[in-house]
């Protein structure tokens, strides 16, 4: 929304929780659009209109994304942006896990009587992650190579990091050492999500330091996220952002207000943001280590009840026949026990579980069959 490098955040795209009917995948678009004021470092403010399009595709250990930004000035000036990126993670070693992951991108800054050699970079990176269900951490290191039209220098960034979860809050921290031709600082960066029922909001802080020509001093951004339709919500958000000389961007500050609209995947929700969020922390689609277990509750009135116990959880849903197939979120209730009353009628029913906006999975306790989309699905006898 203000114009800023895309590639970065590609790099660290994350996985939104898919469906029950698309275990296996799930590809996403979606398109922002809105306007903008920005004051690039070293220029005047001005107004601007903007339009990014994105596409994502998530899928077990794996996610790719492509995006686009178009900023477009009141002078008639504009700046174009584009990146790819991608990420897989290897199979967990008890608490330890890798990441691989890599992004490209190119950034176009025209002025209305002018053009600037365009910015490019494409950049492979390393993580190795240690963590439980609610917290972690992660050391790791970049490297590539970046242009600047006919020029080009071999940058290196090397980063650890921590992050935590509670309930609907997630937080992180990250310290990266970037050096790149005769250019050399230190970013120590605080992130926080909060997702409310209405809305998500999210922040980050931090500062520059130890630099070499790469400035310093403090910045940090804000937005809010608040759904107006099944497949449309209102975006605000401003601050201000530093420079990244491996990628780019020109420091500004910034306000601006758009919307943004779903074309078609998963329609993003407050749970889907905050899941989305923790992936960003630490890249991580499999289920937990500890398998969910389901507990059927005697008959009532108002129907039954299903408990879902599994340790660490900071969300549990439950799909089935009997929900039409949509997510339906659990309350905590105590411990690692999670609850839900519904209408469940006597007989067969098929059912997942779903923890933490991972995979959707059989939970324990009911035999599991295949089911036409070729995934696996829970058979609940009610008698």
């Amino acid at each position: 929304m203000s114009g800023r490098a895309l590639g970065a955040a590609l790099a660290a795209t994350a996985c939104l929780g898919a469906p029950i009917r698309s275990v296996a995948a799930q590809t996403t678009g979606r398109v922002d659009l809105g306007v903008s004021a920005v004051e690039y470092e070293g220029f005047l403010a001005s107004g601007a209109a903007f339009l990014n399009p994105a596409i994502h595709y998530d899928a077990p250990s794996l996610t790719l994304g492509a995006q686009g930004s178009l900023l477009l000035f009141e002078s008639g000036s504009h700046i174009l942006q584009g990146a790819l990126a991608g990420a897989w993670a290897t199979p967990r070693a008890g608490r330890w896990r890798g990441e691989l992951s890599g992004s490209a991108g190119v950034n176009s800054y025209v002025t209305s009587d002018s053009g600037f050699p365009a910015y490019g970079h494409a950049l492979g990176r390393v993580r190795v992650h240690y963590g439980a269900p609610l917290a972690g951490a992660w050391l790791g290191g970049a490297t590539g190579r970046s242009f600047f039209g006919a020029a080009g220098a071999t940058p290196v960034e090397v980063a650890v990091g921590a992050w935590a979860v509670r309930h609907r809050v997630a937080g992180g921290a990250t310290a990266t050492g970037t050096w790149l031709a005769d250019t050399a600082y230190l970013d120590v960066v605080g992130s926080l999500r909060w997702v409310h029922t209405l809305f998500t909001a999210s922040g980050s802080a931090g500062f520059r330091t130890w630099s070499d020509g790469g400035g310093s001093g403090v910045y940090g951004e804000a937005s809010i996220e608040v759904p107006l339709w099944k497949r449309l919500a209102l975006l605000l958000a401003g601050g201000r952002y530093p420079s990244d000389p491996v990628r780019g961007v020109v420091a500004a500050s910034y306000v601006s207000a758009g919307v943004r609209v779903t074309a078609f995947g998963t329609t993003p929700d407050a749970q889907a943001a905050f899941d989305a969020y923790r992936r960003q922390l630490e890249f991580t689609t499999e289920a937990s280590p500890t398998h969910p277990r389901l507990e059927l509750g005697e008959e009532a009135v108002d129907g039954r009840s299903l408990r879902i116990v599994v340790p660490g959880a900071v969300s549990v849903e439950v799909a089935g026949d009997f929900t039409d197939w949509e997510p339906v979120p659990l309350s905590h209730r105590y411990g690692d026990t999670w609850e839900i009353r519904l209408p469940l009628r006597p007989g067969v029913h098929r059912l997942n579980v779903r923890v933490d906006g991972q995979r959707w999975v059989v939970p324990q306790g009911l035999r599991s069959e295949e089911d036409e989309y070729g995934g696996r699905v829970g058979i609940l006898v009610v008698s």
